[in-house]
């Protein structure tokens, strides 16, 4: 587990992690550059203009006025990394900046960057690179 590990550990877990981030980011503004597809706040201006809309007021809340809409603390619990990064994914939705099948292809596309970031790294760690 990532608690047990010592500071080399941790060095290489935060360099991987870095890694996969910084990969996926430059793919991610790639697709969305080569793409540049609509988003749901666009969208929803593009169709109502300035004309006030109702909004998913919550559970049991139904519809309702935007700004009518209470904010409040929420805690998120995640047994799993997978759980989080589904949550991580659909936030995007429950913020109105993508739509869900772009959040859950994200997923799919995010996952292939973790194993070849560890393969970058270790072959830094163990020299195997080349000048």
């Amino acid at each position: 587990m990532a608690h047990d590990l010592d500071l080399d550990g941790w060095v290489r877990l935060y360099t991987t992690s870095s890694v996969a981030q910084l990969d996926n980011l430059i793919a991610a503004w790639h697709f969305k550059h080569e793409c540049d597809a609509v988003r749901p706040f666009c969208a929803i201006r593009h169709v109502y203009g300035r004309q006030k809309v109702r909004a998913w007021g919550g559970p049991g809340k139904g519809a309702t006025e935007p700004w009518l809409v209470p904010a409040a603390d929420t805690e998120l619990d995640h047994a799993t990394w997978t759980d989080f990064v589904r949550d991580a994914a659909m936030s995007r939705v429950w913020a109105g900046v993508n739509f869900t099948k772009t959040a859950e292809r994200s997923v799919e596309f995010g996952m292939q960057f973790g194993g070849m970031a560890y393969e970058f790294v270790q072959r830094h760690v163990e020299g195997d690179v080349e000048d």
